[in-house]
């Protein structure tokens, strides 16, 4: 008789699990900081819109802007900047004339402010100082157009004298500001004296990281 191979039991396979592909990480955008409007209404200290002749006295002399031409109370958005607008024709102060106040801030590494501002009797030129929380400062040049020469930001086509409508336009400017954004801003300091004879007037500020 032949001789029987022995029978072989098949080794059993191991099968070894094939792990899904490790989808690549999606980059979470980053939002650029918002922009802060900054609240100005206590420094208000002239009335220079008014729903009338005489109501209001941006000049000094008595000359007004016209508040159904202009926003009242709302934001309003310019150049992609956006602006908190004062109340207008409330008989209530409605901008800043300009004399060394001390506006504080939000501290924050800022980059730009904007300012929505006009001078009257002439263009105005002043230095704007800008505080920071490690006690230093810098300083930047502003010059503010009068409010009845070239278009700006936001314009009327007439303007109140004291007892009349005046048919000549008026405007409010946007300007920036540049600030050192490797340090902390608490403060801005407008100014104090302005040359040659005009006067600054700021209806808004905004700030931007």
């Amino acid at each position: 008789t032949g001789v029987r191979a022995p029978l072989q039991t098949p080794t059993p396979r191991t099968i070894v699990p094939t792990a899904p592909p490790t989808a690549a990480p999606t980059a979470t955008p980053t939002m650029a900081p918002a922009p802060l409007m900054v609240v100005l209404n206590g420094l208000f200290n002239n009335k220079g819109i008014g729903n009338a002749p005489g109501q209001a006295n941006f000049d000094g002399a008595g000359y007004s802007y016209p508040a159904s031409q202009l926003p009242s109370g709302t934001q309003i958005t310019i150049g992609g900047v956006p602006y908190q607008f004062p109340a207008t024709g409330s008989g209530t102060s409605d901008n800043i004339l300009a004399s060394g106040q001390t506006i504080s801030l939000r501290p924050g590494n800022y980059r730009q402010a904007f300012l929505l501002a006009a001078a009257c009797w002439g263009s105005a030129n002043g230095t704007v100082v800008i505080k920071y929380s490690d006690g230093s400062t810098s300083m930047q040049p502003l010059t503010v157009l009068d409010w009845y020469t070239t278009p700006g930001a936001l314009n009327t086509t007439y303007r109140y004298s004291p007892n009349a409508i005046d048919n000549n336009p008026v405007r409010i400017y946007a300007i920036p500001i540049n600030l050192d954004s490797t340090r902390t801003a608490n403060a801005l300091v407008l100014p104090s004296q302005q040359s040659p004879n005009g006067t600054i007037h700021i209806f808004a500020l905004t700030l931007l990281s």
